[in-house]
């Protein structure tokens, strides 16, 4: 995955890992990718890139280590105002933990549903749609509630018990 080799690399490694990543997506007949960058167009032989800038995390949460970490409402505001005058296209948020991202749990919101509604908030008052990455239940639940435009993944994961499944793993269903 190309977001694993992110971490400490030059802006220069970076948009050479996306141009190989757009080249590869067009060659399986992708014509548009959506983005945590906010440069538009490596190429314009390559696929379109809808762009985000970060995604919106908490502190330490999903993906934190691409720069959208945020706390409390101020800074969920700031995020969102940086993101506006970045002429994003949409503004993503991590709903919930992720997979790929240790120390965050990836069957509950990292969000209240009141952080979750502001930011939404002002970015449709900013004239930006708002995407919600979210495999949890309750993180699926609670993005519709407050009005995401868009929700990534989606796959309405639940954890079905809290001791460990098969091989150390969580037990888990999706619905």
């Amino acid at each position: 995955m190309a977001l694993e080799r992110v971490p400490g690399n030059s802006p220069e490694q970076i948009k050479a890992v996306v141009t190989e990543a757009l080249r590869r997506q067009l060659a399986a007949g992708v014509t548009t990718s959506a983005t945590s960058a906010t440069q538009r167009q490596v190429d314009d032989r390559l696929p379109w890139i809808v762009a985000s800038g970060p995604p919106i995390t908490i502190r330490g949460g999903h993906c934190g280590f691409l720069g959208g970490e945020v706390s409390g409402a101020s800074e969920i505001v700031a995020a969102e105002r940086e993101r506006a005058e970045r002429h994003v296209d949409v503004v993503k948020v991590m709903a919930r933990g992720g997979m790929m991202t240790a120390g965050t749990d990836v069957f509950v919101p990292q969000f209240s549903i009141e952080e979750l509604r502001l930011l939404v908030e002002q970015s449709h008052a900013a004239g930006l749609p708002v995407t919600a990455h979210a495999h949890a239940a309750a993180a699926v639940d609670q993005a519709v509630a407050v009005g995401v435009d868009g929700i990534e993944h989606a796959t309405y994961l639940v954890r079905l018990a809290d001791g460990p499944g098969p091989g150390g793993r969580p037990a888990t269903c999706h619905r």
